[in-house]
């Protein structure tokens, strides 16, 4: 009776600590592309997405989505074509990052019913290990192995998403245990069992295709070693069921593909690693080294899409990735990775217990009463050791310890043996062993929810873990969700800078547009961009909130590695980072990299509204810059042009990027970037130009920045010069019925009003709370404060009084929202306009030109 209830109660422990995962982790790139894939299974029969494993869990996962919710998924950005080697592409994982952004709001109801479906493998996979842990070696060992199951950190965690891994698990022992039943009584109802559940693993993970070998390799070790009569006719039964086995195996496998080309001839496949295709290095070549042998007729008994996912699986390795490990980065794996990580990601106790289990196989220290032998033992040990073994072969990259997790099962049953053995023996016995198992449950529970980012004790703990390992055997995004519930109850945290370990993740901050933390020197961080902005005064170390994954402390590119040098505030479980760096301590990192220190300049806006309005009255020569893409697209300067001739006092000149990056502006007192679309101004410039326009005004000069113009100014990730403290909304955010769409896009034009501040009144010389109605205005910036604390203040002249909105999101988001800005920059000032006041009612002329007129000093009083 005892037993029964340990049994029901940990299982409840299971099922509680499972719900509860799937309901807080954040979902990652592998989860999300298997719920795509399941889905394209169900509504179109294709199999060819995430083909690099079968597909049992993604139909599995996808299925209560299909049945109850209407996802909204874009699936005409995969088109299958053989010729351009999809394969090799893997669209799953932008497929399921579009998926993720378009249904943002349901996102985490598909996911939760997603992961239920798959929670049955979890509970399979503890009844099995406490079965065959109870038939081999009594009910006390049963329990023992169902507690080391329900309590690791790593069931835990791959329990709760939509991955294969703890699944292959789950059905690896059940395939095995019954294969072991099948090896007792070789019978047609153990035989059909037996190739059921070798199929339905199958079904699972490419890994467990070992078994092929290794089911006839044990049943030839039995045969010899442990039948009760060797004689042709059992040898002949031994022989026939196991053939039959193998082929209901096959049988269930096909069926799971619905027989998709199964019989499909050698030939005719397109391949693509190079153990298939037999090109040294090419990998992004089809090809098939057996078209032109006679093996090119063989009919092949698989389903297609299983053969495909072999030579994926290949080229993967082949290709290898990045790996790190222990602080390095390598291009490829080490044979001793997942070794490495047993003793790093296990709790200690069940380390100590593997070891006993070891010193008692040396030892041959044995139960008294059990009925396992060496054969019961081998068919345990040798599935476990060799998938361990395969997995660790495959050094094209190491990555992820998940993939081992498949031999947890078998280790579990095995380590029970301990238990067993210790019950037989004295109290001397029970104890230290009894107490082993504790520490393994409350090492694994000292960590609990943040059970993926779990080390050992013994490593340091998981504040340590990042400096071993990378990626989901730590931070995988996992707690985006908590970051997000976090920031929601610390509303006093302003201008936070985010960056993430994977873009899933990062998605689920789209609609905030959280700006990336900045970057010290360093290489490129992707090579696919554009080239990174390497003004030292928009690199870090830079004052100010970051939230930042820990795996990116040690990115390659090294360019995150400054936060090392400094105690996190808080902790978002163990896989974010969360810092406040003071101005004092990031010059203080600055200078040992090198970077000037930054002053953070101040001024009395009083001083400079005075000297705003003696320079306007002066009505001094201004020598004016347009900036102008060549060729110069009249359309967006007919206007300004037009404005600036009917000033005497105006000399004006188009300078295109290539003479801004040749020193021109020293030659202008004004520079005026006008509309268009800031990322083409911004790519145009470049780095070089970027820079110049920092020199400029930071020396002095003024800049005026119209609609694109505007948003160039801002801090804007990527495309923002950083001069003036504000951001604008933008970024991109999933609206019913429109699909995934840009926050700034508003449409076409209208006609918007403005209300001037008290300090807009006095800087335009109009009284208090004018509005300017009838303001020609095309998706220009709504800005907001950008909190940066290496920036100075800004002043606010004007506010949006109306408002307009293409998506329903957008509604409210304007009215009230700074339309005009100004700010000091060094000695220079930004001066920032969202509408065009250039191209609305002439008698903005005026206004206008008292503008540039204001704008025109030499240099603003700052302290």
């Amino acid at each position: 009776m005892r037993k029964t209830i340990f049994t029901l109660f940990l299982t409840v422990i299971l099922t509680v600590f499972s719900v509860f995962l799937s309901l807080n982790h954040a979902t990652n790139s592998d989860e999300a592309a298997h719920i795509v894939g399941g889905l394209s299974i169900w509504k179109y029969g294709r199999f060819d997405l995430y083909h690099v494993n079968p597909p049992l869990v993604r139909m599995i996962a996808a299925l209560p989505v299909t049945l109850f919710c209407e996802p909204d998924i874009d699936w005409t950005t995969y088109r299958h074509s053989p010729d351009k080697n999809d394969a090799a592409l893997r669209p799953e994982f932008g497929m399921g990052l579009d998926f993720v952004r378009r249904n943002a709001e349901n996102l985490r109801r598909y996911l939760f019913i997603s992961r239920l479906a798959c929670f049955p493998f979890c509970l399979l996979g503890a009844y099995y290990v406490r079965r065959w842990a109870n038939e081999l070696y009594g009910e006390w060992a049963g329990l023992t192995a169902l507690a080391l199951w329900c309590f690791s950190p790593n069931i835990l965690t791959w329990g709760s998403f939509v991955i294969p891994d703890l699944p292959a698990a789950s059905l690896g022992i059940t395939a095995c245990y019954y294969f072991w039943r099948w090896l007792q009584i070789p019978d047609k109802g153990n035989t059909f069992i037996a190739g059921l559940t070798f199929g339905l693993t199958l079904l699972t993970k490419l890994t467990w295709i070992i078994l092929f070998p290794l089911f006839p390799l044990l049943c030839l070790i039995w045969y010899l070693f442990k039948a009760k009569k060797r004689s042709w006719k059992s040898a002949k039964n031994y022989v026939f069921q196991m053939i039959l086995l193998l082929m209901i195996a096959v049988v269930v496998l096909n069926f799971g593909y619905g027989f998709e080309g199964t019989f499909t001839k050698l030939g005719d496949y397109r391949f693509s690693s190079h153990a298939l295709t037999a090109h040294d290095s090419e990998y992004w070549h089809t090809g098939n080294r057996f078209a032109k042998t006679p093996l090119k007729y063989l009919p092949i008994p698989f389903p297609s899409n299983f053969i495909q996912g072999i030579d994926t699986q290949r080229l993967d390795f082949e290709r290898g990735l990045p790996s790190y490990l222990n602080g390095q980065w390598s291009e490829h794996g080490w044979w001793y990775f997942y070794l490495e990580c047993l003793f790093l990601k296990v709790p200690p106790g069940t380390l100590c217990l593997g070891l006993l289990t070891i010193f008692f196989l040396l030892t041959k220290i044995q139960l008294k009463e059990t009925r396992a032998n060496f054969c019961d033992e081998l068919t345990l040990f040798i599935p476990a050791l060799t998938l361990f073994l395969f997995v660790s072969s495959q050094t094209g990259f190491s990555v992820h310890f998940r993939y081992v997790l498949p031999a947890f099962p078998f280790a579990f049953v095995a380590v029970s043996k301990v238990f067993a053995i210790a019950k037989e023996r004295s109290v001397y016995w029970r104890i230290p062993v009894f107490t082993l198992l504790l520490w393994s449950i409350g090492s694994s529970l000292s960590v609990f929810p943040y059970s993926m980012s779990y080390f050992n004790e013994l490593t340091g703990g998981s504040t340590k873990g990042f400096y071993y390992l990378h990626g989901s055997s730590i931070d995988w995004g996992q707690d985006a969700l908590r970051l997000k519930k976090w920031l929601f109850k610390h509303p006093e945290i302003k201008g936070l800078h985010l960056t993430l370990s994977t873009d899933i993740a990062a998605a689920l901050f789209i609609p905030e547009n959280y700006p990336i933390v900045p970057t010290s020197p360093g290489i490129s961080i992707n090579s696919n961009e554009s080239e990174e902005d390497n003004d030292a005064r928009q690199l870090a170390p830079r004052p100010g909130w970051f939230a930042i994954s820990v795996t990116q402390l040690h990115a390659r590119h090294g360019r995150y590695r400054y936060f090392l040098d400094l105690k996190p505030k808080y902790r978002i479980g163990y896989s974010i980072n969360i810092y406040h760096i003071t101005l004092d301590e990031a010059n203080d990192l600055r200078k040992k990299y090198g970077l000037p220190k930054i002053i953070l300049p101040s001024y009395d806006l009083e001083k400079s509204l005075e000297q705003i309005t003696k320079n306007r009255q002066n009505h001094s020569i201004q020598r004016v810059a347009i900036y102008g893409a060549a060729p110069i697209d009249e359309n967006t300067v007919n206007d300004l042009q037009r404005i600036l001739d009917s000033e005497p006092l105006f000399h004006w000149k188009y300078l295109t990027a290539k003479q801004i990056c040749a020193g021109d502006l020293s030659k202008f007192d004004v520079v005026i970037f006008p509309g268009g679309k800031a990322s083409e101004q911004s790519q145009d410039l470049g780095t070089q130009g970027k820079t110049a326009i920092r020199d400029f005004v930071q020396n002095g000069g003024s800049y005026l920045g119209i609609c694109a113009g505007a948003f160039l100014a801002t801090t804007l990730d990527k495309i923002g010069l950083g001069i003036i403290n504000v951001r604008p909304i933008s970024g991109s955010r999933y609206s019913s019925g429109f699909g995934y769409v840009s926050q700034s896009g508003r449409g076409g034009h209208d006609d918007i009003h403005l209300q001037l501040t008290t300090i807009g009144s006095r800087f335009f010389n109009e009284p208090n709370s004018t509005i300017w109605s009838s303001i020609y205005y095309s998706s220009g910036p709504v800005f907001e404060s950008a909190y940066r604390e290496d920036l100075p203040n800004y002043s606010v002249l004007a506010t949006f009084k109306t408002e307009t909105w293409l998506y329903p999101f957008q509604k409210e988001t304007m009215i009230h929202k700074p339309a005009i800005v100004y700010a000091p920059y060094g000695k220079g000032r930004v001066f920032l306009v969202s509408p065009h006041l250039e191209m609305s009612h002439q008698k903005y002329d005026a206004v206008f030109k008292r503008m540039i007129h204001a704008l025109g000093m030499v240099e603003i009083e700052t302290r």
